[in-house]
């Protein structure tokens, strides 16, 4: 899988939260190993990272979400050629999901930028 996608001229990995967060804001199918998705993360060229920051149901923006991240980043020896960071921005399948303000977002990139080895961009 990670040479076809090594093929292509741009790759971006959907990941918005690791640990406890994981289940609570993706849900992921029975089966779902974290563990193996980011270990085959080093198989890749140039990805993006795309994380969804949430409030309400799931939310992944507390200090101890961000510190799950750091320490996965280190973990695996992740190596992203961006974050990109965004939030909901339509309605979402449980109405307690909620998108974070511009300025939310604004200032959780900013938090990241002083954490994670690579450039974390706002979508």
């Amino acid at each position: 899988v990670a040479a076809a996608l090594n093929r292509l001229d741009d790759r971006a990995v959907k990941l918005d939260a690791v640990g406890s967060w994981l289940a609570a804001v993706d849900q992921p199918l029975y089966g779902f190993r974290l563990d193996r998705m980011l270990k085959a993360l080093s198989g890749l060229r140039d990805y993006h990272l795309q994380v969804m920051l949430v409030r309400g149901r799931g939310e992944n923006r507390a200090a101890a979400a961000r510190h799950a991240w750091v320490q996965t980043f280190r973990t695996y020896a992740l190596a992203p050629k961006s974050v990109q960071l965004y939030t909901v921005d339509r309605f979402p399948a449980y109405p307690d999901v909620l998108p974070l303000t511009p300025a939310e977002l604004e200032a959780e990139a900013a938090r990241w930028r002083a954490r994670v080895p690579c450039p974390v961009v706002v979508f």
